[in-house]
């Protein structure tokens, strides 16, 4: 273990997959977590403390660069990095298109950009995308994905993607805005991957929750129950060949295997942990992509 150190970032939240991969990568070095404010990190810390393990919490907004420029600090100063794992991110649910953009997409490339220096040679990333992107039309895709990969330098970015993210009309851009800027995740793994991995030998990688048992899956799986349609109900009851949820620990464990030493030579995949969702929805043709 030594004093390797583990970047969480939102990896305070009690209840959500964040927290859950903070234990378990306390298991093999000291580990960092960030919450989205105050409350959030307090709270992350008297989990870890029921658990007895130590940890060191801070709040970081990924979109100010003087919170993510303190992270940075903080973690270098504890020891060397073995692994950073970005959980930021925002649903449709946060009710602002351009706001999950910034954070799931924009924000943190921000965060890859800043570690990727003071990473050890071998260390390793991963980032989170969603099985959402794969629910994108191809024709879609065609278009935005050459948009997406230069989301990390092209200046005009959100103006070139802002009319695929209003393509349904404004009631559904946070809809279409939270695939999308999961799509860019997707492709910018694979551009981290090759710039990072021939620069440092660092590897990075994503991996693609499906309906995960969080506190919020579980409010929203109720309210669907409700409904004449009953959507998230049917994604996991219908749609999901294991018929469940996914436990957040089986996310943690993945995320666990891919920064250590044993997936040394991975490096740029996207691991979609849905119980066979996508694989039943594209079998049935219920999703147009190849």
């Amino acid at each position: 273990m030594g004093n390797d150190i583990y970047v969480v970032v939102g990896g305070a939240k009690v209840g959500g997959i964040g927290i859950a991969v903070s234990e378990q990568l306390s298991q093999n070095g000291k580990v960092v977590m960030t919450g989205a404010n105050q409350e959030e990190v307090d709270d992350g810390i008297v989990y870890m403390k029921s658990k007895n393990i130590d940890t060191i919490a801070l709040v970081c907004d990924v979109l100010k660069e003087d919170d993510i420029n303190q992270l940075v600090k903080t973690t270098t100063s504890a020891g060397k990095i073995k692994g950073l794992v970005a959980v930021t991110g925002l649903t449709p649910t946060c009710g602002n298109w351009r706001l999950i953009v910034d954070v799931s997409l924009l924000g943190v490339n921000s965060l890859v950009k800043a570690f990727a220096p003071v990473m050890q040679t071998g260390s390793s990333i991963v980032l989170f995308g969603s099985s959402s992107p794969y629910m994108l039309k191809k024709e879609m895709l065609d278009h935005i994905d050459d948009i997406l990969y230069a989301s990390d330098t092209d200046p005009d970015f959100m103006k070139k993607i802002i009319p695929f993210i209003m393509s349904a009309g404004e009631q559904m851009a946070c809809n279409l805005a939270y695939p999308i800027a999961k799509r860019g995740i997707h492709l910018m793994t694979r551009k981290f991957a090759v710039q990072l991995g021939e620069e440092k030998g660092i590897r990075v990688n994503c991996i693609s929750p499906g309906i995960a048992d969080t506190l919020a899956s579980r409010a929203e799986y109720e309210a669907s129950m409700k409904t004449e349609a009953k959507r998230m109900a049917n994604m996991v009851n219908v749609y999901t060949p294991l018929k469940r949820m996914g436990d957040v620990r089986e996310m943690a464990t993945v995320i666990e295997f891919l920064l250590s030493d044993k997936a040394s030579f991975v490096s740029g995949i996207d691991f979609t942990i849905d119980g066979g969702n996508i694989a039943y929805m594209r079998m049935n043709k219920l999703v147009d992509q190849r």
